[in-house]
């Protein structure tokens, strides 16, 4: 009987909080985060693969460049605020934020790409991520308009990144000095861009990873990289959203 009870009350509250709740079709959704992002933003966007959670009445979309699909940016709004603008219970802001943090992603990576391309064109990026105090806060109008190599030379002081970069060759023990001047011609690539602290790890297709020891770049450039590379070969390499064996693998079929 209380079970049967437990569930009645459970069912009308889903029934309180999802029936009382008036939701946005998909074309609405679309057309309200596409008329706000353009009229932030000097692009164009497409919005897609858009969800709603009846729960606690949000919406989840993806947004993209048309002119770059690749640049995209998943989202997230309250229904509240998708119907009542500024009003709602959050902020349309959130939608700056969103997408001035996916467009210096897509910068950095460039950046990141140019420089391996450079000076060594068969490592390859497995991760890349950057970290900024919480001070800066990308809802802050400024940065509509501040592109990335303005926002990196501005807060370059405050900004750590972080790159993991695949070597498909063996690690040995002269490995690092035998390669010296092109890895630091492509740390210097990064320097010109205003990175001035970065945690750089090379992954090597023989189990082992070589991490820096200091963030400081300019300290990399100026000392031998086998003394500010701590090599790691006791373990194998653990990479973020990666397969580390499945990437290996793929070397021998090549």
């Amino acid at each position: 009987m209380m079970k049967r009870l437990c569930l009645m009350v459970t069912m009308g509250i889903l029934f309180l909080l999802t029936g009382c709740t008036s939701s946005l079709s998909e074309n609405e959704v679309k057309e309200i985060v596409i008329k706000e992002l353009e009229a932030h933003f000097n692009y164009e966007f497409g919005v897609e693969n858009v969800g709603y959670n009846a729960m606690n009445d949000s919406y989840e979309f993806d947004a993209y460049l048309l002119k770059d699909k690749e640049a995209r940016f998943n989202l997230m709004l309250s229904g509240d605020t998708l119907k009542n603008g500024e009003s709602g219970i959050d902020s349309k802001a959130h939608l700056y934020r969103g997408v001035v943090s996916g467009l210096y992603r897509r910068d950095l990576k460039n950046i990141m790409n140019n420089a391996l391309e450079n000076n060594v064109s068969n490592y390859k990026i497995a991760h890349l991520d950057y970290r900024k105090p919480k001070m800066i806060d990308f809802k802050d109008d400024k940065f509509v308009d501040m592109d990335f190599d303005e926002f990196s030379k501005v807060y370059q002081d405050e900004l750590l990144y972080k790159a993991i970069v695949l070597v498909p060759e063996n690690f040995h023990k002269k490995y690092l000095q035998e390669n010296e001047m092109r890895i630091k011609d492509f740390m210097r690539d990064l320097e010109n861009n205003h990175v001035k602290n970065i945690n750089l790890v090379f992954v090597f297709a023989n189990d082992t990873a070589a991490y820096s020891d200091t963030q400081d770049i300019e300290k990399l450039l100026s000392a031998p990289l086998k003394e500010e590379f701590r090599v790691e070969d006791d373990k194998k390499p653990v990479i973020p959203g990666m397969n580390y064996e499945k990437w290996k693998n793929s070397l021998i079929d090549e």
